[in-house]
């Protein structure tokens, strides 16, 4: 049984104070306990008071996962793109940011300047297939892998 529609706005702001939410998050949220038109309802109000933005959403996210320097820009793109955001707004954040393939090599190349200064004790090419499969597994691109392997080797 779906819920009063009244108890919409109460539930919307009581998610809206704990975290931002992309339009998608809160449309998948709200739908299974409210009908469709008082969530699209709902969701209109909150674009127009500019209370969710996808763009907003996306250059904070952006920034905070680039701030971190764990993240590659192919986890961090596809990551929006799970929440939701569509493909223009993803690529209009990097490029009023500046974030490009140079932005993606110097996160890889902070990552494993610090991630392997353990394995000093391994031999080189013990090492450049652990920083391979590494970058690769946090999405780094193979144009990226490879440039941070021949710096090294």
């Amino acid at each position: 049984m779906k819920k009063n529609p009244v108890d919409i706005e109460k539930f919307v702001f009581y998610l809206l104070n704990i975290k931002d939410y992309t339009e998608k998050e809160l449309y998948t949220k709200l739908i299974d306990n409210y009908d469709e038109k008082d969530v699209n309802n709902i969701i209109s109000k909150l674009k127009n008071t500019n209370l969710i933005n996808d763009k907003k959403y996306a250059e904070n996210f952006v920034l905070g996962k680039l701030e971190s320097g764990k993240y590659s820009i192919n986890y961090i793109y596809n990551k929006l793109l799970e929440k939701g955001i569509k493909n223009d707004i993803i690529d209009e954040v990097f490029k009023e940011h500046n974030i490009n393939n140079e932005t993606d090599y110097e996160i890889a190349k902070k990552i494993i300047d610090k991630k392997f200064l353990r394995y000093k004790t391994l031999n080189k090419e013990q090492i450049s297939k652990k920083i391979a499969r590494f970058l690769s597994s946090k999405s780094f691109s193979e144009d990226i892998i490879e440039k941070i392997l021949y710096e090294f080797n």
